[in-house]
């Protein structure tokens, strides 16, 4: 793993252990399970944007796993190309 993206990585992973994290989780949660509510939508309009919400949601909330594995898929890659 290059300098960069290890910095990268580990400013990251300072991030995720913030109590701020932790909060912005919560709240993410919460709006999930509110945006999942599909009953209360009045028209495809309002359908689509709940889509919206919830894939900004998922992609904020899988954002620990996906730089966890930046340094497991570089891992990976040496080990495939030797």
């Amino acid at each position: 793993m290059d300098l960069e993206t290890e910095k990268y990585q580990e400013a990251m992973f300072a991030l995720f252990r913030s109590k701020g994290w932790k909060y912005l989780v919560e709240d993410l949660e919460k709006e999930q399970k509110i945006a999942e509510e599909l009953i209360t939508c009045r028209d495809n309009n309002d359908l689509k944007f709940r889509q919206g919400q919830l894939d900004i949601i998922a992609l904020i909330l899988n954002k620990p796993a996906e730089v966890e594995r930046i340094g497991t898929d570089e891992e990976n890659l040496r080990f495939q190309m030797s």
